[in-house]
C-alpha cells in the first residue's frame, strides 16, 4: 500500500549533499535520505553541484557525504561548489545558522585518506558552521566496507539531528524503521501505442559537471588484441578505438570513460523472472524531480534547451543501457525485496540481511561469492512477479561508466585511442563464472562488426612534467597503461630521461608491450627495470628492483627533482613501493626511518610523487 508523506515545517528540513565519483557516496547519501523520510524530515538528496551553493546559508540542517579521488581530490560533481566555498571573500560567520555533518568515503591504502572530506569539514567550520556530530570516515579496507563506519556514525547523527530539529507536531509519529517508502523516481506507464516514440538507446548520457555542455562521443572498436599468452590465466587486451570526425582530444595521463551495456541474455532472464514486460514504456512523472535521471529527460540546459521534458523509454532499453543488472546487489536491495516476499521465512531472511546485525551473514552470502541480482532473486522465489516496475530505480543502481587509463599518445596516434584492459573473469563458490559488465562484452567483441561505444575523455590525476624533468614510473601489471602513453609523449618530444619499473609473472606470458619497451631501451630513450616474479625460485617484485637501483633513484629524486609516478593494484603493492622508496632515502640520503617516511610524505604533498591505484 502507498503511504502519504507530508512535508514538515521548514526547520525540520534536511538537505543531503554528496560528491561521488563511482556512486558509493551517492548510495550512502540516499540511505541517509530514506532514513530521514522515515523520521518525518522533509529531505532533498542532491549532488553538491546540482544544489545552488549560494543558498547554503539558508539551510538549517545539512549533511555532506563525499568520497576522495585521485591525489586527494574532490569528486567531479562537487568541484564547482568546493571552489565557491574556498572563496576568500566569504565572511567567517557565513554559515553561522547552518548545522552540518560530514561523512567521508576513502581508502586507507592511499596516503591522502579521505582528504576531501577532511578538507570540507575544516572549511565548513572556518565559515562558522555548527558541527552536529564528529566527522565520519569510511574505509574501503574495512571488512564491511562503507557500512562498517556508516552504521555507528548514523546512530550519532540521528541523535544530534533530533536535538537540532523542531519536534514533530502533536499526533505525528515517525514511521517504523523498515517501512516501505514510495519509489525514489516517480514513474508513469504509458499506453502500448507510445512504444514507437520511445528510443531504443538513450539519446545522451550524463557527464560530469566539469564537462557540462558536451555529449558522449560514438567510438568505433578498431582493434581488440590479446596481449597475454593464450594459456595464461589473465586475459589482457590491447584495445584501439576510433572517433571519426568527432575524435576526442586527450593528453598523457588522461582517462577515457566508456558507457557499458548489459548483455541482452541477462536482461531477458531478469525480465522473465520479475514478470515485467520489456516493451512496457515508462516516463518520468515529475521531470523536475531531483532524483529523475538525465536519460529520462530531454531539453536540458546542457544541450541548449530552455525546459526539461520527460522522454519515454522502453523498459528493455533502460535495463540494457541505463541500470546495473549484472553487478552485486547492495544492502538496500535486500531491504526492498523483503517488502515484496510472499513467503514469511524469505521475508525474515531478507530483513536480516538488510539489518546491521546481519552484515557478516550478508558478506558470506552475497559479497564474498559475488552473487548477482538475478541469482539473489532466484534464491527468494516468492518475490517473483510481486515487485512493481515503478521501483526500477530503487532496485538497480545506474549503470556507471567505466574509466580506463589511456595507453597511447595522441601525438603519436592522432586518430585512435589505445587502452590496456584486463578481462574481469574469476570463479567463486558460485557455479557460473563471475565476469565484468564491460569486459564480458569486450572479450567477444569483433572489430569487423563495427561496434560502437559511447565515451568521453577526462584529465587524469597525473600531472606530467616538462621535458627537462626526469620521470620515474612504477607500473606492475596493467599499471603500465598510463606510462606507455607518457613514454610515447615524452619520446616524441625528445625527452629521454625516463625510468620505468614494471613487473609481471612471466616474461613469456604477460610481459605487456615488452617488445616496444625494449626498443625504447635499446635506443637509450628509456632505462628499463623488469621484475618477473615467477621466472625463478625467489619471487622478485618491482620493490626489489627499486632497492637495487637506490643510487640512481636518489640522484634523480633528490638532486634532479624527478617526478615519480605509481600505478597499479591498490592492495599491498603501494605500501611495498613506499617502503622501498623510504629504504632508498635511508640508504642513500643517510636518513633514519622517521625522516625517510617524512621525506616520502613530503614528495606526495608537493606532487613530486603521484599515485593512481585501483582495486
Amino acid at each position: 500500500k502507498k503511504k502519504n508523506f507530508h512535508a514538515m515545517p521548514a526547520p525540520r528540513r534536511l538537505v543531503v549533499l554528496y560528491g561521488s565519483q563511482t556512486g558509493c557516496a551517492c548510495d550512502a547519501a540516499e540511505r541517509i535520505g530514506r532514513d530521514a523520510l522515515r523520521r518525518r524530515f522533509e529531505v532533498s538528496v542532491l549532488p553538491m553541484d546540482a544544489f545552488d551553493i549560494r543558498t547554503l546559508i539558508a539551510q538549517p540542517l545539512v549533511v555532506f557525504v563525499c568520497s576522495t579521488t585521485g591525489q586527494g581530490e574532490e569528486p567531479d560533481n562537487m568541484k564547482r561548489s568546493w571552489r565557491f566555498l574556498l572563496r576568500k571573500a566569504l565572511p567567517a560567520d557565513s554559515l553561522g545558522a547552518v548545522h552540518f555533518a560530514v561523512f567521508g568515503l576513502g581508502d586507507s591504502s592511499y596516503a591522502k585518506f579521505n582528504f576531501a572530506a577532511k578538507k570540507l569539514f575544516k572549511r565548513l567550520q572556518q565559515l562558522g558552521g555548527r558541527v552536529l556530530c564528529p566527522l565520519g570516515l569510511a574505509d574501503d579496507q574495512h571488512p564491511q566496507g562503507v557500512d562498517g563506519a556508516l552504521d555507528p556514525w548514523l546512530d550519532t547523527l540521528w541523535t544530534a539531528l533530533q536535538r537540532a530539529a523542531v519536534p514533530l507536531p502533536p499526533g505525528t509519529a515517525e514511521l517504523p524503521p523498515h517501512s516501505l517508502l514510495p519509489p525514489r523516481v516517480p514513474l508513469v506507464r504509458l499506453p502500448p501505442e507510445s512504444a514507437a516514440a520511445a528510443p531504443a538507446v538513450p539519446l545522451g548520457l550524463p557527464l560530469p559537471p566539469s564537462l557540462a555542455g558536451q555529449r558522449a562521443t560514438p567510438l568505433r572498436l578498431a582493434g581488440n588484441t590479446r596481449l597475454t599468452a593464450s594459456d595464461h590465466f589473465q586475459d589482457v587486451r590491447h584495445v584501439e578505438l576510433e572517433g571519426g570526425d568527432s575524435a576526442l582530444q586527450y593528453g598523457p595521463g588522461d582517462v577515457l570513460y566508456l558507457q557499458p551495456r548489459n548483455r541482452v541474455d541477462r536482461v531477458h532472464a531478469l525480465l522473465q523472472w520479475l514478470g515485467w514486460d520489456g516493451g512496457c514504456v515508462l516516463q518520468a512523472a515529475q521531470p523536475a524531480h531531483a532524483a529523475t535521471p538525465s536519460f529520462l529527460l530531454t531539453g536540458t540546459d546542457s544541450d541548449g534547451g530552455d525546459t526539461v521534458k520527460a522522454v519515454p523509454r522502453a523498459l528493455a532499453a533502460l535495463l540494457e543501457h541505463c541500470v546495473d543488472v549484472s553487478g552485486v546487489p547492495r544492502r538496500f536491495f535486500f531491504e526492498l525485496l523483503s517488502f515484496f516476499a510472499a513467503d514469511a521465512r524469505e521475508k525474515e531472511r531478507l530483513a536480516e540481511f538488510a539489518s546491521a546485525a546481519g552484515q557478516d551473514d550478508l558478506i558470506k552470502y552475497c559479497y564474498r561469492p559475488k552473487r548477482t541480482y538475478i541469482e539473489v532473486l532466484q534464491d527468494f522465489p516468492s518475490t517473483a512477479g510481486n515487485i512493481p516496475v515503478e521501483y526500477l530505480f530503487d532496485l538497480f543502481p545506474p549503470l556507471r561508466p567505466r574509466a580506463f587509463s589511456i595507453s597511447s599518445s595522441q601525438q603519436v596516434h592522432p586518430s585512435r585511442i589505445h587502452l590496456t584492459v584486463a578481462i574481469v573473469s574469476f570463479r567463486t563458490m558460485m557455479h557460473s563464472e563471475r565476469t565484468g559488465v564491460f569486459t564480458s562484452w569486450l572479450r567477444d567483441a569483433n572489430p569487423a562488426d563495427d561496434e560502437l561505444l559511447l565515451g568521453w575523455t577526462q584529465k587524469g590525476s597525473f600531472t606530467v612534467p616538462d621535458a627537462a624533468t626526469p620521470v620515474i614510473m612504477i607500473g606492475p601489471g596493467t599499471g603500465i597503461a598510463p606510462f606507455r602513453a607518457i613514454l610515447q609523449h615524452r619520446i616524441a618530444n625528445n625527452a629521454f630521461e625516463n625510468v620505468l619499473f614494471c613487473g609481471y609473472r612471466h616474461k613469456n606470458a604477460d610481459y605487456l608491450y615488452g617488445e616496444e619497451l625494449e626498443r625504447y631501451a635499446a635506443a637509450n630513450q628509456l632505462q628499463l627495470f623488469t621484475a618477473f616474479s615467477r621466472d625463478q625460485d625467489d619471487k622478485i617484485y618491482v620493490q626489489h628492483r627499486i632497492r637495487e637501483q637506490a643510487a640512481l633513484l636518489w640522484l634523480l629524486i633528490h638532486t634532479r627533482k624527478a617526478s615519480v609516478f605509481l600505478a597499479g593494484n591498490s592492495k599491498r603493492m603501494p605500501t611495498d613501493v613506499r617502503e622501498a622508496l623510504q629504504a632508498v632515502c635511508q640508504q642513500q640520503g643517510r636518513l633514519d626511518l622517521e625522516a625517510a617516511q617524512q621525506y616520502v610524505r613530503a614528495m606526495e604533498t608537493s606532487g613530486q610523487f603521484q599515485a593512481e591505484t585501483w582495486a
